[in-house]
């Protein structure tokens, strides 16, 4: 295939460029942003620069010198245009009207998709008059020579469009372009007819002198491989839609940076070939994959028309082309798309699901593309296929879908119910849920058979009841306050939150080593999907949604800590007790997020608040902090409980409390004040440790001791 570089200049004074009758109509003016786009890259390049393909073809019975277009009419017509303006701001008409040999029965380019086109631009071009002021549309349809009949041809009005934009970008141009554009903007420009077997088909580089990009190199290939196959009156057609094609990822772009269109238009073809070959591509190989999985012109089509349906519906999906991604749910959108049978709510249906699976990070490319492939072969609706693959191939489908999700395509399936779909898929979009149901009804959605209640009639109000409860437990407002705020009255934060959930169970997700979170905004997704929080969330939703009670849900939060405190086995009691009880427990020392960090359960009672991820500077213990924060006296020591005669009031392993001492310290002051105290020294540990029944309250302990050993000199 013999490629060359040429300019506007170089092919016109060589050939009579034709843009034939089966070329579709100019529409480039209609997208302005495009159009502006356009003229800034070709403006501003400052040095040579390529803008694309031209492709064309020696008709039979014309004369050599005579090219028709078969790729590229648009943003060749454009150039000619951006000359025609130019060559009347510069002056020079002359070199333009010899150019385009406009005073010549042929001009050497002429618009013969209708001949009202081809009449309009002799005359336009053969017109040297400036423009005054704005408006050129109006001055145009004022000459003498403009008839009405131009008004019903869309090329035209097209064309009348692209002058008013080109006029506006440049009229403000104080340095010259004429030349620029005329000799320095090229095109890689090769004619089918000089088009052999065996030469290289690849081209090094683009419009924008770089690497040529992959969706650009498998053009020819493809336009070959249709002609090759015997298609070759298909070619025109196809030569159209690529621009179509194309012209649909500029106006995607909006006017952004040229190098995302080419990133859209790469990551199209990257994921049709995906589709059909069921392989991850992260590249596009031309040859190869034309070869492997018979890449056709046709066969993109067919994605293309798909992908327009899902920018009306899904614009979202189709913005991600233009980013780095996997494109799950977009790969099923295409399918569905294509696919010839089809339920109406198959597309919203592959949608949800696959955005479900997405946020809760369960696809996987290769086995998603061969569901997809099977699901498009098939005959039925998208909820009846997944169906039959559990009973037909159910290890495959495991490996695109979770039981989690199966189960709740198996209600959908059950019910027929629309209104029960879109309910779940609100409660799955909630930024707690993040996909996942368990949490509101664990008993309805827990993969464990034995657990697991069928589902009735009845159920969908019940479930809008607790998913009601769950909206309003794990409001924003109530989530974003971190645990270290002190409470407030009738104020729901994540410290109520969290003390009403210990009161179910552990539910505590383990963030590295001994640290352990309760919740707060950006957590609570990560616990909801931790199954040993899943029926302690569902479990405070079950006390909740039982209590009918009319008052507010902070009362009602109160009133099951409340109940869950009298209640309470002391003889079993263990740290979490505490943090239960009392309602600034998880404030701790400073302002933050705070976790909790504990050596070896919750029956140890050396737990320490830390407001990040891993142990730092600001953390302390969660029962010191108690007692120093309810301490009722005036405090004469730190929050740390260090005392000024060297004591210090420590915390302990087992229920009770240590006095630490240093060697200026006379211990028998300390046994003296503590006479009739259990007191356990350690002389080693150089600390005096004092149990305290688990009938008694730790904190309040903790103070009385703190008092008596101020009074040690």
């Amino acid at each position: 295939m013999k490629m060359e570089a040429l300019s506007v200049r170089d092919i016109l004074s060589t050939q009579d460029i034709v843009i034939p009758e089966i070329q579709r109509e100019y529409v480039w003016g209609n997208n302005k942003q495009l159009l502006e786009q356009f003229i800034r890259d070709i403006t501003t390049a400052g040095t040579d620069i390529n803008v694309g393909f031209l492709y064309s073809y020696m008709p039979e019975q014309a004369s050599h010198s005579t090219c028709f277009l078969i790729d590229g009419q648009q943003r060749f017509t454009t150039l000619v245009l951006i000359l025609y303006y130019l060559s009347i701001k510069e002056k020079r008409q002359a070199d333009f009207n010899g150019l385009l040999k406009c005073s010549g029965t042929h001009m050497s380019f002429s618009y013969r998709v209708r001949s009202t086109t081809d009449n309009f631009l002799r005359k336009l071009f053969s017109d040297n008059t400036w423009f005054t002021g704005t408006g050129i549309e109006k001055q145009i349809k004022n000459k003498g020579w403009y008839t009405t009949i131009y008004d019903n041809d869309p090329s035209i009005q097209t064309i009348l469009k692209s002058l008013q934009i080109i006029d506006e970008k440049l009229r403000e141009n104080s340095g010259p372009l004429y030349d620029t554009i005329a000799g320095k903007v090229r095109f890689w420009y090769f004619n089918v007819k000089d088009t052999s077997q065996g030469e290289e088909l690849y081209i090094t580089m683009n419009s924008r002198g770089e690497i040529l990009q992959p969706y650009e190199n498998i053009k020819p290939l493809l336009f070959e491989k249709l002609c090759e196959s015997g298609l070759k009156s298909a070619y025109h057609a196809y030569g159209k839609q690529w621009d179509t094609w194309e012209e649909f990822f500029y106006s995607l772009n909006e006017g952004e940076d040229i190098r995302q269109v080419d990133t859209g238009m790469n990551n199209f073809l990257r994921t049709v070939i995906e589709l059909l070959s069921c392989k991850e591509h992260d590249k596009i190989k031309p040859a190869e994959d034309i070869l492997e999985v018979s890449l056709t012109l046709s066969s993109i089509s067919d994605y293309y028309q798909a992908l327009e349906k899902i920018k009306g519906q899904y614009p979202e999906q189709v913005k991600q082309l233009f980013e780095k991604g996997d494109l799950y749910v977009l790969k099923g959108l295409l399918t569905v798309y294509v696919k010839e049978n089809r339920d109406e709510r198959d597309p919203l249906r592959i949608y949800k699901t696959l955005e479900n699976g997405c946020r809760r990070k369960l696809v996987n490319n290769v086995p998603l593309l061969k569901f997809l492939r099977k699901f498009r072969n098939s005959n039925l609706p998208f909820y009846d296929f997944i169906h039959t693959q559990q009973e037909e191939a159910p290890e495959e489908l495991q490996n695109v879908f979770d039981q989690h999700e199966l189960n709740k395509i198996n209600i959908y399936r059950q019910t027929g119910d629309p209104e029960l779909e879109e309910l779940f898929w609100q409660a799955e979009a909630h930024p707690v849920t993040n996909g996942s149901l368990k949490c509101i009804w664990y008993e309805k959605f827990s993969d464990n058979d034995a657990i697991r209640q069928p589902w009735t009639t009845a159920d969908k109000n019940t479930f809008r009841k607790r998913f009601g409860l769950f909206q309003e437990l794990f409001k924003p407002e109530h989530i974003r306050i971190p645990l270290s705020t002190p409470p407030q009255q009738n104020i729901i934060d994540n410290s109520l939150i969290a003390r009403a959930l210990i009161t179910i169970d552990d539910y505590t997700i383990n963030t590295g080593g001994r640290n352990w979170c309760f919740g707060f905004s950006d957590r609570w997704k990560d616990i909801m999907n931790t199954p040993k929080s899943y029926p302690v969330v569902s479990g405070l939703i079950d006390q909740l949604s039982e209590d009918d009670s009319p008052v507010s849900l902070y009362d009602k939060l109160r009133k099951i800590i409340d109940n869950y405190l009298t209640n309470y086995d002391l003889n079993k009691k263990d740290s979490r007790y505490y943090i239960a009880k009392y309602p600034d427990s998880l404030q701790a020392m400073h302002d933050g997020h705070n976790i909790i960090f504990f050596e070896a359960g919750w029956d140890n009672y050396w737990i320490d608040v830390i407001n990040k991820d891993r142990m730092s500077s600001y953390h302390i213990n969660l029962f010191r902090y108690l007692v120093y924060k309810y301490y009722p006296l005036t405090k004469d020591f730190n929050q740390w409980l260090e005392l000024k005669n060297d004591l210090t009031l420590d915390c302990a392993e087992q229920h009770g409390w240590c006095i630490k001492y240093s060697d200026k310290v006379k211990t028998e002051f300390v046994e003296e004040q503590f006479k009739g105290y259990p007191l356990k020294p350690n002389r080693e540990e150089k600390l005096f440790f004092i149990p305290v029944d688990l009938k008694e309250d730790l904190i309040e302990a903790g103070i009385g001791i703190l008092e008596k050993m101020t009074q040690i000199p």
